[in-house]
């Protein structure tokens, strides 16, 4: 009984295991996944076996761009928002480390980090932004 005990658990766990890695393998990925990729220095056709899609699927995701903020009033650009655009506003937001970076797909380097603002605030410390990096 123990035998056929073990060999059920074993025959489950490697069912399961192979669910997991099928649905792995098989798995899309998104535009901002494909363009890490890319900047990782993985080629189309990596990209394209990885995530399972076509090589020209792959290449149409790293040729499109993001909208820039429209600050002329004439519409904005197709390309994502240059170095030092502010993506929120000053504020006391708490310590942050000056060399802290976060992704911000809006951004055209694909990150965001702080930036000082003038002012004091209530609890110490200096009101920050985040900026495209």
């Amino acid at each position: 009984m123990k035998t056929f005990i073990h060999g059920v658990f074993r025959f489950a766990t490697a069912l399961g295991l192979g669910i997991i890695l099928s649905a792995n393998a098989n798995a899309e990925c998104s535009a901002a996944k494909i363009k890490r990729l890319a900047q990782d220095g993985n080629t189309a056709s990596e990209i394209a076996d990885t995530c399972d899609m076509e090589k020209s699927e792959v290449i149409e995701i790293l040729k499109k761009k993001r909208p820039r903020p429209d600050t002329s009033g004439n519409g904005g650009s197709e390309d994502g928002w240059p170095k030092g655009t502010p993506i929120g506003q000053c504020g006391c937001w708490g310590p942050v480390h000056p060399a802290y970076r976060e992704a911000a797909p809006q951004c055209e380097s694909g990150e965001a980090g702080p930036k000082k603002c003038p002012g004091m605030c209530p609890g110490g410390g200096y009101p920050w932004v985040g900026v495209c990096k």
